[in-house]
């Protein structure tokens, strides 16, 4: 009986681990976000006036990151790129719009959780001397 109590326990403490429950966990060092482009408007119709990709935090309203698009008319298949290892450490939950020329924007992705962790060591210390 302990030892089912016991498995039980570790179970839901693993289950309950922020690193679980926020998405995978990413070196600060490498961290990038990727996604694929967008090559139809939303009736359809072949997109020819894509200008940037909007990466929203969570669920707010205002934009942290605006990456512009390399070209109007993305190919089939077309992996974006953006670095994000100068965003806080700790947990994050994105999403990510396409906007045209003339600012209409495409409904965001599904969220995307992570947590971003730590991994730059300090810089070495300097000037080192003995009187």
């Amino acid at each position: 009986m302990r030892t089912r109590l016991l498995l039980l326990l570790a179970t839901l403490l693993f289950l309950a681990s922020p690193a679980r429950a926020q998405g995978p966990v990413i070196n600060q060092s490498t961290c990038t976000v990727s996604w694929t482009a967008p090559t139809t408007n939303a009736d359809g119709t072949p997109l020819t006036d894509l200008a940037a990709y909007r990466i929203y935090e969570g669920t707010g309203g205002l934009p942290v990151v605006t990456v512009l698009s390399p070209t109007t008319t993305p190919a089939p298949a077309t992996t974006v790129t953006a670095p994000c290892g100068s965003w806080a450490v700790g947990p994050h939950s994105i999403t990510i719009s396409a906007a045209d020329v003339i600012g209409n924007e495409s409904v965001r992705t599904s969220a995307f959780p992570f947590v971003l962790r730590d991994d730059v060591s300090p810089s070495a210390p300097s000037n080192v001397r003995m009187p």
